[in-house]
């Protein structure tokens, strides 16, 4: 179950920078094995397709289930979901299939396709909770949260067992500033999911806004080493400007920058306020004049940028 990171960014990004602040923090867990297991590709690994295979039209359940499984491995999600619609139409009991499809369209970008046709499908198997689920991760993506939180509970309510949507569910609450409910889903994802960025991430997120920052670096640090994610690299960025180390903050917001895919301004601007502290005025004044392109008229990047202009 792996989220969207650009829209969850622009979640972050729709807030002014003088609103993000996330307060000091230290790197701590080491990296492990299986912590650097990717989410949802675990069940796509080592997928092999003959040509033949390929070359089939239809299929059965399992060969369409097993090609929409190696497309994405080659991030060919449009076969995917061609693949995944057919193995739902001939098996639509089977829970793998829909947690796939969701996957592929929110990976390919597709979040009005993907609640459209998970709102179609639910008229057609009403009964099928991961449907259910599925349409209301959408609705996250769409910044719908409240209504989804409301899907999430009347899922819950039928189905205790069912937790492959809790780090949603959590992610939901955070948006909303309701970081006590985004804690506890977020724990519950982690029984889902282990190797999941998301729900580490959400935990270290809700835990930094309730200035938990032990705590807090812990589950960040763990989403990090599951998964390198620009919000992941922009909250651990802060944490070490915060705390006053330049250099290691720097590095972060770099990483941030080359992991930038939804052209957000904000690793920018953070980037010129650490180059400020490190008296590298030119750079800092290229890096705030992007954020400034990105975003502009925002009050907090034209001050910082007369302020660096005037030390150059």
């Amino acid at each position: 179950m792996l989220p969207n990171t650009q829209q969850i960014f622009q979640n972050i990004q729709n807030q002014e920078p003088n609103q993000i602040g996330f307060p000091s923090m230290q790197r701590g867990i080491p990296k492990t094995q299986t912590q650097q297991i990717k989410s949802y590709k675990r069940v796509i690994e080592n997928v092999y397709v003959s040509d033949e295979e390929l070359r089939q039209g239809e299929g059965d359940f399992d060969l369409n289930l097993k090609k929409a499984k190696y497309f994405m491995q080659q991030d060919s999600y449009k076969d995917a979901i061609d693949s995944l619609k057919k193995a739902i139409e001939q098996n639509p009991n089977q829970i793998q299939p829909y947690l796939l499809l969701g996957e592929s369209f929110r990976s390919s970008q597709k979040f009005e396709e993907g609640l459209k046709y998970f709102e179609e499908l639910e008229i057609k198997n009403p009964k099928i909770d991961v449907v259910t689920s599925e349409k209301a991760k959408f609705m996250c993506e769409l910044n719908k949260f409240q209504e989804a939180i409301e899907i999430f509970k009347e899922i819950e309510e039928k189905n205790p067992s069912n937790n492959t949507f809790f780090s949603y569910w959590a992610f939901a609450h955070n948006c909303i500033k309701q970081h006590d409910f985004a804690i506890y889903y977020s724990r519950e994802g982690q029984k889902a999911d282990p190797y999941d960025w998301f729900a580490p991430y959400n935990l270290g997120y809700a835990f930094l806004k309730k200035n938990r920052i032990g705590t807090a670096i812990q589950f960040l640090n763990e989403a990090q080493e599951v998964e390198e994610k620009i919000e992941i690299s922009l909250a651990l960025g802060q944490a070490y400007l915060e705390n006053q180390e330049f250099f290691i903050a720097e590095d972060l917001f770099q990483r941030a920058i080359d992991n930038n895919p939804s052209c957000s301004y904000l690793p920018y601007y953070y980037m010129a306020i650490t180059q400020k502290q490190l008296k590298k005025y030119d750079e800092a004044f290229e890096h705030i004049s992007f954020a400034d392109d990105l975003n502009p008229n925002n009050e907090d990047i034209q001050k910082l940028k007369a302020e660096i202009e005037r030390l150059k």
